[in-house]
């Protein structure tokens, strides 16, 4: 036994450490499709367009880019849009897109980008069961894990076994740097074009999806969602009274969470360096909200915030749903109409540079 494991240990020190040199190496590797075929899309266009939304799948299924530019367009604003928002990804999964773009983009000499919207949500903890997923482990490294830490620490709301439960994101900082993530192991998937949307802007509704997959188990899986809410809509309207509950709390101090401001802060500094006016946007369906309340405070004059079911009460019927959680494709139009409104109303005073 102990011959044995003198023989292992060493294999499995020296796989280890190939393992990390190799990852180091494609360390700033995305290995997330329904993002990529965009980004790279985007990448060779970028001449194209002004203007930029990144975000969650609430991105992607809310804002039109063809909407927000004739909207603008009406009010004398040029704007020439793409959607970058991507189903499934977590708040610091989110920003750390956009920091590998702003990394590539201030490496060129022709910058045409001028604002870019950038949807803001809390930290959900990643589950056992996708903690070894790539979409998992791709975003992560040491400055993400801090930046984790430091919010869960921030979390003053949550109880010492709480904070303790996101230690699971340990797994794939692990595999990050000593994984095979280097290698990769998966196909094309047969819808990796349809990400570009029907328009080719980047939006892609559940409807459109639906239409253009080619993938007889994805269809089948979003049918499932429509049939399951149409079913039972009453958590839709749960989900908004236990919003207008959270909104009664007065007291945002509580749930101010300074790492969070933090990490937008330095992504709004290293966005003017390159003369990007950053936005940031809190979409309805979002729940909880209370931590995004708290962050307006901190962050005056730079976040649209449309998750209020009293002031956006079209954002909160049965009608206007693809699911619980999101708009359905006339509501997205609404959601983009309003959101040029704000920008155009606000972009001369509100949404200006900080020094």
């Amino acid at each position: 036994m102990k011959t044995l494991k003198t023989k292992v240990l060493p294999f499995v020190l020296a796989v280890l450490l190939i393992n990390l040199m190799l990852n180091l190496i494609f360390s700033n590797r995305i290995t997330e499709d329904r993002f990529t075929t965009r980004y790279n899309y985007l990448k060779k266009n970028l001449t194209s367009y002004n203007t930029l939304f990144f975000g969650s799948s609430r991105t992607l299924r809310h804002t039109i880019p063809a909407t927000f530019d004739a909207a603008n367009q009406l009010n004398g604003i040029e704007t020439n849009s793409f959607n970058l928002g991507t189903p499934g990804n977590s708040s610091f999964e989110t920003y750390m897109q956009y920091e590998t773009f702003l990394d590539y983009y201030e490496g060129l000499e022709e910058r045409p980008i001028q604002t870019v919207f950038l949807e803001i949500f809390p930290l959900t903890r990643v589950s056992w069961e996708n903690s070894t997923s790539s979409k998992s482990v791709y975003w992560m490294s040491l400055k993400n894990a801090k930046r984790l830490y430091g919010y869960v620490n921030d979390k003053e709301d949550y109880t010492l076994k709480r904070k303790a439960s996101y230690s699971i994101f340990s797994i794939p900082l692990f595999l990050k740097y000593f994984g095979f993530g280097y290698i990769n192991f998966s196909s094309d998937s047969a819808d990796k074009k349809i990400w570009l949307g029907k328009n080719v802007d980047g939006f892609l509704s559940y409807e459109e999806e639906i239409a253009l997959s080619k993938s007889e188990h994805n269809k089948k899986s979003l049918l499932e969602q429509r049939n399951d809410f149409v079913k039972d809509t009453t958590q839709l309207e749960s989900r908004k009274q236990a919003i207008l509950e959270e909104m009664k709390n007065e007291d945002n101090a509580s749930n101010f969470n300074p790492s969070h401001a933090e990490v937008l802060k330095e992504l709004m500094a290293k966005s003017e360096e390159v003369g990007i006016n950053l936005i940031f946007t809190v979409h309805p369906r979002l729940n909880p909200i209370n931590e995004m309340q708290a962050l307006k405070e901190a962050l005056p004059n730079r976040i649209i915030d449309m998750s209020n079911p009293n002031e956006y009460a079209e954002f909160w019927k049965v009608e206007t749903s693809f699911n619980h959680g999101h708009l359905n494709t006339s509501a997205a139009n609404i959601y983009t109409k309003k959101l040029a409104k704000i920008f155009e109303a606000n972009r001369a005073e509100q949404f200006t540079k900080t020094n």
